[in-house]
């Protein structure tokens, strides 16, 4: 198989973990979906979106080392791009994000729970 469809494959795969992240979130802080559910999805997407993000600003600060290294020479940069790996941080950024949501919402639960 090709590169390109593993890739599309991984990434519909990581964007259909959302909902599960949601409702482990959801199982674990017993949370209520308007408004509640709606500042989770949101810290979850803007996690994962930052976490992407992060590894773009990552892979042009290496092509920038790499242009300063090769400055003297001809400019013959290639880059692989199966060493991008976009969705593992895309699918860390989630995580992160859920982990976050639950542990604000545990301790937001406990304390009005008492």
């Amino acid at each position: 198989m090709s590169y390109q469809f593993i890739s599309q494959i991984s990434f519909a795969l990581v964007i259909g973990i959302l909902p599960l992240l949601y409702l482990c979130v959801e199982k674990l802080t017993k949370i209520k979906f308007l408004n509640q559910g709606l500042i989770t999805c949101g810290i979850i997407l803007l996690s994962g979106i930052l976490f992407w993000q992060l590894r773009i600003y990552l892979v042009g600060a290496e092509l920038k080392k790499m242009a300063n290294y090769n400055s003297g020479n001809e400019m013959d940069i290639s880059y692989n791009i199966q060493n991008v790996k976009y969705n593992l941080f895309l699918l860390l950024g989630f995580g992160v994000g859920a982990v976050i949501s639950i542990f604000i919402y545990r301790n937001r639960n406990k304390i009005h729970n008492e």
